[in-house]
């Protein structure tokens, strides 16, 4: 069965933009999720798990969402103003970055692949690729320019340059690596509180409470991660 090289190539965009968003977490990984809006918690499913992490993908349709990422027993520290202003900050210097992202996805998802298929070369699909290359430099001036407030490095910024670069589709997961990157100084309950409704906080600590019941039922409880694991079930999520 021949497949044409166009068909291929959209593939390829697709299957480095998924390899380029997977990643391994341990059990105890948490993300809560902002998208251009609403806030929501993600708890990885342990589905499949190689060398007891979780391969965790992300759903491709939301390269816009930021995953801040934490992790459980924490320490419930109050958010000071200082840290909570930073946060309010990040959310809004990063919010073009987040519209230009779904534009980006657009362009690689849907436009780039139909007029490839369509129109195998000329000038309609040099424009196309010349409006992403161009989405991509738009997209890291804003991150140069905001690099303190997103707290990278000038290193990270090349790499993330250089990648999204030579490869196209990795330019789509740049706002989850600049999210996960940001350390934000608090337990996911206590931050979940001041982001998302009662409704979504009691399912978040139900849930949290199913993932400990699940380990501890399967590990030694005298082991000192176990005891910390109890500890927080019984302080942290009453």
């Amino acid at each position: 069965m021949y497949i044409s090289y166009e068909y291929l190539l959209w593939l390829g965009i697709a299957l480095f933009y998924i390899y380029d968003s997977i990643e391994l977490v341990y059990f105890n990984d948490i993300y809560i999720v902002k998208g251009l809006k609403s806030w929501k918690y993600l708890i990885p499913n342990p589905f499949f798990t190689i060398c007891n992490k979780i391969v965790f993908i992300p759903n491709p349709l939301t390269p816009h969402c930021l995953f801040f990422k934490f992790s459980f027993p924490s320490n419930e520290a109050k958010i000071s103003p200082k840290e909570g202003n930073n946060i309010n900050t990040f959310n809004k210097a990063i919010c073009n970055i987040q519209t230009l992202t779904l534009y980006q996805l657009i362009l690689l998802g849907v436009v780039f692949p139909i007029m490839l298929i369509n129109y195998s070369y000329g000038p309609l699909l040099l424009g196309i690729m010349a409006l992403i290359y161009m989405n991509i430099l738009t997209i890291f001036v804003l991150i140069y320019v905001n690099k303190k407030k997103f707290k990278i490095s000038q290193k990270q910024f090349l790499t993330y340059l250089f990648e999204s670069i030579f490869c196209p589709p990795f330019s789509l997961n740049i706002l989850r690596k600049i999210s996960k990157n940001y350390e934000i100084k608090n337990s996911p309950i206590s931050f979940s509180t001041k982001k998302m409704n009662k409704k979504l906080v009691r399912n978040f600590r139900f849930e949290v409470n199913e993932v400990i019941n699940t380990y501890l039922s399967i590990s030694d409880n005298k082991e000192e991660f176990s005891k910390k694991l109890i500890k927080y079930k019984k302080y942290e999520l009453r």
